[in-house]
C-alpha cells in the first residue's frame, strides 16, 4: 500500500505553489493556507494583483514568495516550478488554479478564445504537473492538486470548450495518479461547482439565478480544497446535488440531456458575446 494514503496531511510548514493565487478562490486558499502556517509561492499574472493579495495575509511565522508570470509562454510551467522551489528552499505541493472560462455558444467563439481555454486550462497544468512530478519523483514525496470543475464531469451547454478542457484535466489527473502511484506522489483532482468571483460577467450571474444554479463562496471552496488535501482524497466533487448528477451523467447521460434542455434554452439567451466581454482574462476559475 502506498504510504502516501495513510495519514491526514499536516500542511504547516509545507512548501506550496499556488497558481492563479490572486483570483477569488486563489486568494481565499492563500489566506487559509497562510493562517495554517504553510510556506507559499503565490503565482499571478501581475505584480500589482499579488501585492494586493499579500496585504490581506495575516503575519505568521512562514515564508511567502510571489511570482508574476504569463503562463502562455512555452517554458513558463518549468520556470514557475523552479522559481517556487528555489524561493521556498524546497517544494512539497503544487495547486493548479489558474485558467479561464468563456460563457458563449461554440459558434460565437473565436479561434483565439478556443485555444486560450485549451492551453491555459489543460496544456499549462500538464506542463506544471510534469515539472513538479520530476522533482517529487526524485525526492519520493509530494502532492499535485489539479482544480477542475463540475463541468469536467457534466458537459454543460454554452461552456463546450471549457467543459472539454476540464474533462481533459480530469482524465489526465487520473492517468498521472496511476503513473506515479509507486513513487509516493499524490495526484488529486478537486471539482468545485459555481463559485462567486469578481470577474464573472453579470450575464453569467443572471443565467445562474434563472436556472437556480448553486453558487459557493470562494472561502467555502478553499476550505473544501484544503480538506480534500488533508484527507489525501484522489477525487473530490464539491456540492450537492452536483456531485450526484456527475455520477448520474456517467451512468445515464440521456437523463441529464433531458434535465438540461430547459437550462440550455435559458443559458443561450445570456451567452451572447456582448454580455460576456470580461470572460477571457487569466484568473482563478469561477468553476461553474
Amino acid at each position: 500500500m502506498n504510504r502516501w494514503r495513510h495519514n491526514m496531511m499536516n500542511l504547516k510548514n509545507k512548501n506550496i505553489l499556488i497558481t492563479g493565487a490572486a483570483g477569488g478562490i486563489g486568494s481565499a486558499l492563500s489566506q487559509q493556507l497562510n493562517a495554517g502556517g504553510a510556506n507559499l509561492a503565490l503565482h499571478g499574472l501581475k505584480h500589482e494583483e499579488l501585492q494586493v493579495l499579500i496585504e490581506t495575509l495575516e503575519p505568521v511565522d512562514n515564508r511567502i514568495e510571489t511570482i508574476a508570470m504569463d503562463l502562455m509562454e512555452p517554458d513558463a510551467g518549468a520556470q514557475l516550478v523552479a522559481q517556487a522551489r528555489d524561493g521556498l528552499n524546497g517544494l512539497d505541493m503544487v495547486i493548479n488554479l489558474a485558467g479561464i472560462q468563456t460563457f458563449r455558444a461554440l459558434d460565437d467563439l473565436s479561434a483565439h478564445q478556443i485555444d486560450m481555454q485549451i492551453v491555459l486550462n489543460l496544456s499549462v497544468p500538464i506542463r506544471i504537473n510534469q515539472a513538479a512530478a520530476r522533482i517529487f519523483m526524485l525526492q519520493k514525496s509530494g502532492t499535485i492538486v489539479n482544480i477542475g470543475s463540475t463541468f469536467g464531469a457534466i458537459g454543460f451547454p454554452q461552456f463546450s470548450v471549457y467543459s472539454a478542457s476540464k474533462f481533459g484535466l480530469r482524465g489526465f489527473t487520473e492517468a498521472l495518479g496511476r503513473e506515479l502511484q509507486d513513487h509516493n506522489v499524490g495526484v488529486l483532482y478537486v471539482a468545485p461547482r459555481a463559485t462567486q468571483t469578481a470577474l464573472n460577467s453579470s450575464a453569467m450571474y443572471e443565467m445562474a439565478e434563472k436556472t437556480k444554479m448553486n453558487i459557493d463562496t470562494p472561502s467555502y471552496v478553499a476550505a473544501q480544497i484544503i480538506q480534500a488535501i488533508k484527507k489525501q482524497k484522489k477525487t473530490t466533487h464539491i456540492g450537492f446535488p452536483e456531485k450526484f448528477f456527475c455520477k448520474i451523467n456517467a451512468l445515464f447521460p440521456a437523463l441529464v440531456d433531458k434535465a438540461l434542455t430547459s437550462q440550455n434554452r435559458i443559458a443561450s439567451t445570456y451567452a451572447k458575446p456582448e454580455n460576456n466581454l470580461n470572460s477571457t482574462s487569466i484568473r482563478s476559475e469561477s468553476h461553474v
